[in-house]
């Protein structure tokens, strides 16, 4: 995952992970990965805070999250937040 220097202090990863997680419950897979220096200190943060279970090895980390199966709620915020990205993405263009 990658965001622009511009962006980077106002949430987006945050969201983009958050989104991932939703769209990955909704197409069934049952854990994330997450592979980086241990040093990035911004993923670190994101993995942490989406509860994934960290391993760290020779200055690197791998995290992985158990994803919950899909239900209404998860296919429901997922429509949503798609609709929201559609209208931001018709409105700066």
């Amino acid at each position: 995952m990658s965001v622009l220097e511009s962006a980077c202090g106002k949430g987006v990863g945050s969201w983009l992970f958050e989104r991932a997680a939703i769209r990955s419950r909704n197409k069934h897979v049952s854990t994330l990965y997450m592979h980086c220096l241990s040093r990035n200190s911004t993923m670190m943060h994101i993995a942490k805070k989406s509860g994934m279970k960290i391993e760290y090895a020779y200055g690197e980390a791998d995290a992985y999250l158990s994803l919950t199966p899909a239900d209404q709620s998860s296919i429901i915020a997922e429509m949503l937040q798609e609709q929201a990205a559609v209208f931001d993405y018709a409105v700066k263009r």
